[in-house]
């Protein structure tokens, strides 16, 4: 049977025991956001290209595994309605070859590559097994008004 002096110390060893998890959460940040997430591309987000890129490359914040992860290049359509990108023709040849684990992927474009909008989908697996995806997309536009690598709207 429990007295109250008997539950005291049960209550602070529980509490002591909270406290000392939430310290060791707290105290690693990293491992509560651990995620990896583009953090830059080439192409960029919403550029504008004079002449056609040889491939798109991505970066991103903590390595990935290439086996189980993919990045394609469609040709794209906007949605009259909605203005959501769709995407048309897959372009890309594939991965560019390198390490299995990497910060850094790419994928080859054909050097026959038309004028148009392109989507660019990923979908990634780190390291330490979270899954995460996104999209971005650019234009290639050989008008003589365009410059390289010129974004135009927000990243």
């Amino acid at each position: 049977m429990l007295t109250a002096a008997t539950r005291w110390p049960r209550a602070f060893l529980f509490r002591g025991w909270g406290l000392f998890v939430w310290l060791l959460v707290c105290s690693m940040p990293t491992l509560l956001f651990a995620h990896a997430r583009l953090t830059r591309s080439l192409p960029m987000s919403n550029a504008v290209l004079a002449q056609p890129p040889a491939e798109v490359r991505c970066w991103f914040s903590e390595p990935i595994e290439v086996r189980f992860s993919t990045i394609t290049v469609s040709r794209a359509t906007r949605d009259p309605v909605t203005g959501a990108l769709q995407p048309q023709d897959r372009v890309d040849q594939g991965w560019q070859e390198g390490s299995k684990i990497v910060r850094e992927a790419a994928v080859i474009l054909p050097p026959s590559l038309v004028p148009g909008l392109y989507l660019v989908q990923w979908t990634i697996f780190a390291v330490d097994g979270h899954k995460t995806s996104g999209t971005f997309s650019w234009t290639y536009n050989p008008a003589p008004a365009a410059d390289s690598q010129t974004p135009r709207g927000p990243q």
